[in-house]
């Protein structure tokens, strides 16, 4: 029977090293609030509220409509966002 050799340890270079943490995605989240939101249409002269490399992932939290909309639908008050 042959036996497989295992692998305890990898050891990288310094320079493999640099390129996996370069190239592993940065995870960004970007909630809705007062800053991030802006409703109606889209400005250019607004300044961007968050900057991402190439190969990021961006999270977004999303909202919609007005308070008031979501209590007459009965979301109860604290289940909605203080910032929409």
């Amino acid at each position: 029977m042959m036996r497989r050799p295992t692998v305890s340890r990898v050891v990288h270079s310094p320079a493999r090293r640099a390129f996996l943490r370069r190239s592993a995605p940065k995870v960004h989240e970007l909630k809705a609030s007062a800053r991030t939101v802006h409703r109606g249409f889209f400005d250019a002269s607004l300044k961007p509220v968050l900057t991402i490399d190439s190969g990021d992932i961006v999270k977004l939290e999303t909202a919609t409509g007005n308070p008031r909309l979501f209590r007459a639908l009965g979301v109860p008050k604290e289940k909605i966002p203080r910032a929409v």
